[in-house]
């Protein structure tokens, strides 16, 4: 958990679609978690939305261990670990920057999410409400 207050063992994600027996129910456009991955999401309107991950796309991040830097690393979840974009970054960013925005320690991530929940609560925006949860989860 990195905001908020979680006392159990077990987050319980409510998600519309998934597969029961051969039946299934797929939206478009929406990420599918995979059963054994790990993520860090950003949550938002659990049990009341079709999908409560805060921007879809933009509130989903991929954990994995890059064998190159023998660390955990976090990844924003519509990147591909470790792959060049086609035709070169970006405009206004070099190689080296884009890597270096995409791929951090879940330490170093989880910090720079601390340090921006202080400067949004020094700001007095209050950084969101109760049901702003943000936390280390595994697909199941």
């Amino acid at each position: 958990m990195i905001k908020g207050e979680w006392h159990d063992t077990e987050y319980v994600l409510r998600v519309s679609g998934g597969v029961v027996d051969q039946r299934g129910e797929v939206y478009p456009g929406l990420p599918q978690f995979e059963v054994g991955r790990r993520y860090i999401l950003f949550i938002q309107g659990n049990f009341s939305a079709l999908f409560p991950v805060v921007g879809l796309h933009q509130g989903v991040f991929r954990v994995e261990w890059d064998p190159a830097r023998q660390q955990t690393v976090v990844w924003p979840f519509s990147e591909q670990p470790h792959a060049k974009p086609p035709g070169g970054p970006p405009l206004g960013q070099s190689r080296e920057s884009l890597r270096s925005a995409a791929e951090v320690t879940v330490e170093a991530f989880v910090k720079r999410i601390h340090a921006q929940l202080r400067v949004l609560s020094q700001e007095g925006s209050g950084a969101g409400n109760a049901d702003d949860l943000g936390g280390l989860s595994h697909a199941r």
